[in-house]
C-alpha cells in the first residue's frame, strides 16, 4: 500500500521469494532512480496509479470544510501550502516509462486503469510483463482484451485504494474476492493469468483463492504490522486496536479524493466517509498534511490515513519472512 511501502521491504520480499512492490504514484523520474540506488531489480514489481490529474487542484469549498479542523489543532491552512504539496506529483507518463525501462524494470502495474493508448503500446512493445487491477468482471475482461499479462482481481475486502476505472464500476457493484475471482475465471477461461487480492492473510486464505481459480495471490493487509514496514505509530495502534476491538474498516474518499478502506478516524466519523464534494484526487491528501502532521506528533490518528483491509486476522507482529511463511 501506498505510504507504507518502500524499496527495502519490496527487496525483503523478494528475497524470500516473493516478488515485492514497490510503490511509485506520485515519483517523478528522479526520485524512481533514487530509490533504486543503482541496484538489481529483479523480482520487484514497480507500481503506478494511472489516474487523470484534475485541472481544478485547489477547492476553496473543501478549505472551509476542514479549515474548523486547522483551527482546533492550531496549524495553518492556505491555498499556498496546498499548492506547494502538490509541485513534483506526477501520474505515469512517457518519462517515467523511459525511466524505469533504463533501470532494467521487469514488473510493472498498474492501479485506475491503464496508461493512455500510445503509451501503453510502448510498454506492450517494451517487453514488460503487465499488471493491472479489476474490481469487476467487466474491467477483468476489458484489461485482458488489452493484452495486461496478469490481472490482479482486488475484492471488495482489499484495504487501500479502490482500482476501479469504469464508469460503471460503482461501489455497489463490486463484488469480493471470493466471489469475483470464479467469475472472471469462467468467463476469460483457464488461459487467463488471475491474482486474487483482498482478504489473503493465511494458508487456507491462500488455498481458497487458489481453488477458486487463482493463480496467485496479492497480500497487503497482513503484512502491515511487519518489523520492516513503514506503517507509523499511531497506524499500528489503530490496528492492534482494531483488531481486538473486532472493528471493522469503511470506504472513504475523503482523504485523498478517490474510495479507499480503511480504519475510521475523527475526520471520517464527523464529515461522512462518502462525500460527494470531496476533493478531486489526488488532492485530498494536500488538504490533510499539515494537519496530520501536527496530530500524528501528538500520538493522535485523527485525520490519518489508516488504510487497511477487512480481514485483520493476519495482521500480526513479526518479520516479514516468517509472515510469506506464515502464508505459504
Amino acid at each position: 500500500m501506498l505510504g507504507v511501502g518502500d524499496m527495502a521491504l519490496a527487496r525483503r520480499v523478494a528475497s524470500c521469494g516473493a516478488v515485492g512492490s514497490f510503490p511509485c504514484s506520485g515519483l517523478d523520474p528522479h526520485r524512481i532512480e533514487k530509490a533504486v540506488g543503482g541496484a538489481p531489480v529483479a523480482g520487484i514489481n514497480f507500481n503506478f496509479f494511472t489516474h487523470t490529474v484534475a485541472e481544478k487542484a485547489v477547492s476553496p469549498e473543501w478549505l472551509d470544510v476542514v479549515r474548523p479542523y486547522y483551527e482546533k489543532e492550531g496549524v495553518s491552512l492556505s491555498e499556498e501550502a496546498v499548492l506547494k504539496d502538490l509541485q513534483g506529483a506526477t501520474t505515469f507518463g512517457p518519462e517515467v516509462f523511459d525511466t524505469i525501462v533504463r533501470l532494467g524494470v521487469t514488473v510493472v502495474s498498474f492501479h485506475f486503469g491503464l496508461p493512455a493508448d500510445p503509451l501503453w503500446k510502448k510498454v506492450k512493445e517494451s517487453g514488460l510483463t503487465t499488471m493491472a487491477s479489476a474490481t469487476t468482471v467487466a474491467e477483468a475482461v476489458y484489461l485482458y482484451e488489452r493484452g495486461v499479462d496478469v490481472l490482479i482481481l482486488q475484492g471488495f475486502e482489499a484495504g487501500g485504494h479502490r482500482g476501479c476505472f469504469l464508469p460503471k464500476s460503482t461501489l455497489d457493484q463490486q463484488p469480493g474476492t471470493f466471489a469475483l475471482v470464479p467469475q472472471v475465471r469462467r468467463v476469460l477461461g483457464e488461459h487467463a493469468c488471475l491474482v486474487a487480492a483482498g482478504g489473503i492473510v493465511d494458508k487456507a486464505t491462500v488455498r481458497a483463492a487458489m481453488a477458486l481459480g487463482a493463480d496467485g495471490v496479492q497480500v497487503g493487509t497482513a503484512f502491515l504490522l511487519c518489523d520492516e514496514v513503514r506503517t507509523t505509530a499511531v497506524h499500528r495502534a489503530a490496528l492492534v486496536d482494531a483488531r481486538s476491538s473486532h472493528r471493522g474498516s469503511q470506504i472513504t474518499n475523503i482523504l485523498s479524493g478517490r474510495p479507499a478502506r480503511g480504519l475510521a478516524n475523527t475526520l471520517m466519523r464527523e464529515l461522512g466517509s462518502l462525500r460527494q464534494d470531496a476533493p478531486a484526487f489526488p488532492f485530498g491528501t494536500s488538504y490533510l498534511k499539515a494537519l496530520r502532521a501536527a496530530a500524528e506528533s501528538r500520538g493522535k490518528s485523527d485525520y490519518s490515513s489508516l488504510w487497511c483491509g477487512q480481514n485483520l486476522s493476519g495482521c500480526q507482529t513479526c518479520s516479514v519472512s516468517d509472515k510469506i511463511a506464515q502464508l505459504f
